[in-house]
């Protein structure tokens, strides 16, 4: 059944119209009648096919077939057109002139009669699909932005998109017309040379104030002998992108080489002023330290050997010049230290921490004893990724001012302990000492600070700055939590060894 194919026949005559109904019916077809021609071109574009006979009684079928042709709504409906077989033929031929698809003569055999409306309408659906294919081709050719043409032998322009037309500045089409008349470019010699050649290719052809990229292809086809597709873009935009992309870059590579003179200049100028600085170095370790323990022993001297005629204020004058320049010694050493730990990189290596923990303990056992202090460790401790030299300068510093920071009349406790976080360890060490208010956790960190200036605890400020920059430069974290009367503890994270 082809339900969806409505055939209309146009007779005046009842008997053939009855017949070739009745055929149709039988074949599925949905069939409408008319028995005059105003009637059928009434009809008409409700209809998929039009069996139409030549004799009507208003006017001819061929004047039927004449005006189907000429309406846009029926011009494409297939006209099957009928007659007695005594029909000249040249009546055929005028049909066939009229633009009938097909001639049959009546009487015609049911079989013949399915099989040419059959044929008819898989023509005509053919002719739909080339339609929709070469429409849906159409757009899809248009809707590339590159302008796009199909050209002759001869280099006539067959078929274009419509952005061809719009880089040339044309709004009507183009075909027919030659290429080189078309576009136009400063040196049409070379488009020339470049549509003769066969194996195609492309180039960037200047065209006023444009530059435009055009390629050749030939089309290989028996169909279209010598025939090629000539591609247009235009990269004038891209071109003047890339050129400021090169002006870009350019600049760059100067201010670069601009950048690196200055960094060469400004290394130089470091190695010069640390050259400066190792000489003041070397002048403070010999020069400066000299005098003062030149002052130390004469000052024991005088107490040894003059100690009898001196009166006991004249003595507590000398002990206090003995421990200036002791402290003043020490604080040198103390700048020394923390000078050459800026200046210097530490390498980084597995460190046993438990054992390093009890070296520094038994190092300061003697004088934790005489304090009345004790150290508790809490074993085992874990292994870290560290300078060995620089974190026995950090927490041996951390111990001793756990024994100096103590409470007067409590037991000093110095514990050290450590744990694994994740990837790191976590170093602790805990005093139940004096303590530390909140607001000077960031002062106590600086150099030459110190909270408590008291001559009774000794010391050059300097400790805990040297703590924190060996830290730093091992790429660890310290942290500080105290409070006041009851303790501190200094915490240090590095990376597990």
């Amino acid at each position: 059944m082809n339900p969806e194919n409505t055939i209309l026949v146009v007779d005046d005559n009842e008997h053939n119209r009855y017949v070739h109904v009745r055929y149709l019916e039988r074949a599925g077809f949905d069939v409408r009648q008319a028995s005059s021609g105003a009637e059928g071109l009434n009809l008409a574009p409700e209809a998929d096919l039009v069996i139409l006979d030549v004799r009507l009684p208003d006017m001819s079928g061929f004047e039927v077939c004449r005006q189907l042709r000429q309406n846009a709504g029926t011009s494409a409906i297939p006209v099957l057109q009928t007659s007695a077989a005594f029909t000249a033929v040249g009546d055929r031929v005028v049909g066939l002139q009229q633009g009938a698809d097909a001639y049959l003569c009546i009487p015609v055999e049911a079989d013949e009669l399915i099989a040419t409306v059959r044929a008819l309408l898989r023509t005509r659906q053919a002719e739909i699909n080339a339609q929709t294919m070469a429409a849906e081709w159409q757009l899809t050719f248009d809707a590339i932005t590159d302008g796009i043409c199909l050209l002759t032998e001869e280099l006539a322009i067959a078929r274009h998109n419509r952005a061809f037309s719009t880089l040339m500045n044309h709004s009507e089409p183009l075909i027919g017309r030659m290429l080189t008349e078309v576009l136009t470019i400063d040196d049409p010699a070379a488009l020339v040379a470049l549509t003769r050649t066969a194996a195609g290719g492309q180039l960037e052809l200047p065209a006023g104030e444009r530059c435009l990229n055009v390629r050749i292809d030939t089309v290989q086809s028996s169909s279209l002998p010598g025939s090629k597709v000539c591609i247009v873009t235009d990269v004038t935009r891209m071109k003047a992108t890339q050129e400021s992309l090169r002006q870009a870059e350019a600049r760059l590579a100067a201010h670069a080489a601009e950048l690196e003179s200055r960094v060469e200049e400004r290394t130089l100028e470091l190695h010069e002023r640390n050259s400066e600085l190792e000489a003041f170095t070397y002048s403070i370790s010999h020069d400066l330290r000299a005098p003062l323990r030149a002052m130390h022993n004469f000052v024991d001297v005088l107490l040894e050997e003059a100690g009898v005629n001196l009166t006991p204020l004249h003595k507590d004058y000398l002990k206090r010049i003995g421990r200036a320049a002791q402290r003043m010694d020490q604080l040198t050493i103390d700048m020394l230290h923390y000078s050459q730990l800026g200046r210097s990189e530490l390498s980084l290596e597995p460190v046993e921490l438990e054992a390093l923990v009890e070296r520094l303990v038994d190092e300061r056992r003697e004088r934790a004893e005489a304090a009345t202090a004790r150290f508790q460790i809490d074993r085992p401790l874990p292994n870290v990724f560290a300078n060995e030299a620089g974190l026995a300068q950090a927490l041996g510093n951390l111990i001793d001012n756990a024994l100096k920071f103590t409470r007067p009349g409590v037991a000093t406790v110095v514990r050290c302990s450590a744990h694994r976080d994740g990837s790191r360890v976590v170093i602790a060490i805990e005093d139940n000492g004096i303590g530390i208010d909140a607001r000077h956790f960031k002062k106590i960190f600086m150099p030459f600070e110190r909270l408590n200036p008291s001559q009774s605890v000794p010391g050059t400020g300097i400790g805990l700055a040297i703590v924190q920059r060996c830290i730093d430069k091992m790429g660890g974290q310290i942290d500080v939590s105290s409070v006041p009367g009851e303790g501190t503890t200094f915490s240090i994270t590095l990376p597990a060894g």
